[in-house]
């Protein structure tokens, strides 16, 4: 068994996913401890503390893009989105009664598949005296190509760098952090070659933040690409501007050149390929989250939008400047980012051993606190609960897959048979007590027939 971890964030719920590995005593004590049943709450708290203890950099690489969710407009919108396809089946199910034969199948729009696909869209640049050219290009590993996810990850990446030294840091410490194990180097030494190492470990994350407050990511980053080219790296420098200064400079280039997006034209309703090319405004952004204010991550936007004066900003700010919010000898983190943790974080063993019932869900002490707007008495806790067990469930559904579910010995159940409940995590002793069928049947109003051949409706009062 290798040593390394793994571990992603759901781009639509912010969750954070951590499937953990290792040949160490603590390891080993905690397996054995999940296989005791019914788990003490020591045992989750223990769990959560190997978490953030022995794989501190997963942690660290993971809570960025949970930043970056709940910061960068473009992403936060494309989550909204992702949340409206998420639930379409459950809703047009819901509204049409009716027998559908097993397995089911749904074909998205041209529009919004279309959409999908921007996010892993590559291009290679080609400098040029007089600019730069884009080309697409269908060989994503190819040297000098870059898709948004190498964005994402090359801005995480650097957070994560600043986070552990504690530090700005300097382009050849950056680079030779980059090469003690495995990490994501594409974005860095594409700006390196062209800016140098120390430009390119300052200019990176600048220029992904102002890339996503635009409705195209990777056309805006190469936008400000060309004017830093045009000007010259050193120039930036000589202007003494911090980070949050600079930032601000090329957003400005970029409103400039392309001007900005009215809210009403940023709707949930309509596919990602219909946004005009434009700047999102921050009182666009903050239009958008009160609009829709549906996603887990969402209470954590507020805050850093609209909360007091020791929480407003501090999410941005913590993107900007790691190094302000972490303690490399403690190994802590500014209170301030309490507020700021995973909407929801999972943390499971990757072992053998470990039981499919044990894996920890940990919900953000911030979403208990707060309610849902237009829904009196429900607080995010209990709706992200609702929402992840949707996202899961019908991420497996759509993914195609056939046969019965593999995580599940009742095979004797009309819904193990079908597959539907690929997705749900909780595995009950007995068939009669699996959650499932009920979750099933409130989201969709409807049923598996007993032969499990087709899905039947309910009628008033879920019988048929």
């Amino acid at each position: 068994m290798t040593a390394r971890a793994h571990s992603y964030v759901d781009s639509v719920s912010g969750c954070v996913h951590l499937t953990l590995r290792g040949g160490d005593a603590e390891f080993e004590e905690l397996v054995r401890a999940a296989r005791l049943g019914p788990r003490e709450q020591s045992f989750k708290q223990d769990l959560y503390l190997y978490a953030w203890e022995r794989h501190r950099h997963l942690v660290l690489h993971e809570w960025a893009h949970v930043l970056q969710l709940l910061s960068y407009p473009a992403l936060y919108l494309r989550a909204v989105r992702g949340g409206k396809t998420m639930v379409a089946p459950a809703f047009y199910l819901s509204a049409n009664p009716a027998s559908y034969p097993l397995p089911l199948t749904f074909q998205m729009d041209e529009d919004w598949a279309l959409s999908s696909l921007l996010s892993t869209v590559a291009v290679r640049a080609v400098v040029r005296e007089d600019g730069v050219e884009l080309k697409a290009v269908e060989d994503s590993v190819r040297r000098g190509v870059l898709t948004e996810r190498d964005l994402v990850e090359g801005d995480a990446t650097v957070f994560q760098y600043r986070a552990e030294v504690a530090g700005r840091g300097l382009g050849r410490a950056f680079r030779r952090w980059l090469r003690e194990q495995p990490r994501y180097t594409r974005l860095f030494s594409f700006l390196a070659i062209h800016f140098g190492d120390d430009a390119a470990l300052r200019l990176l994350p600048i220029m992904v933040r102002v890339a996503f407050r635009s409705t195209r990511p990777l056309d805006t980053f190469f936008g400000s690409f060309a004017t830093i080219m045009h000007e010259g790296a050193d120039f930036f420098e000589r202007l003494e501007m911090d980070d949050e200064e600079l930032e601000e400079l090329l957003f400005a280039d970029l409103r400039s050149k392309h001007g900005s997006v009215a809210a009403d034209k940023l709707s949930m309703q309509s596919p990602e390929w219909e946004d005009p090319y434009g700047a999102i405004d921050p009182e666009t952004f903050a239009e958008i989250v009160r609009r829709y204010p549906q996603l887990p991550v969402a209470p954590l936007t507020k805050l850093d939008l609209e909360g007091e004066d020791d929480q407003r900003g501090v999410a941005r700010e913590a993107l900007r400047y790691p190094e302000r919010f972490f303690d490399r000898r403690k190994r802590s983190y500014d209170p301030r980012l309490q507020d700021y943790l995973p909407p929801a974080i999972t943390i499971a063993l990757d072992d053998p051993d470990f039981p499919q019932g044990s894996t920890l869900l940990a919900l953000a002490p911030v979403l208990g606190r707060t309610q849902v707007p237009g829904l009196d008495g429900i607080s995010y806790s209990e709706m992200t609960s609702l929402w992840l067990k949707s996202r899961w469930v019908w991420r497996e559904i759509l993914s195609g897959k056939a046969g019965p579910n593999p995580k599940c010995p009742h095979l004797s159940c009309a819904y193990n048979s079908t597959g539907l409940c690929r997705g749900w995590i909780k595995v009950p002793s007995q068939p009669e007590a699996c959650e499932f069928p009920d979750f099933f049947a409130q989201t969709t109003r409807h049923r598996v027939k007993a032969d499990g051949t087709t899905l039947e409706p309910l009628i008033a009062g879920g019988k048929e």
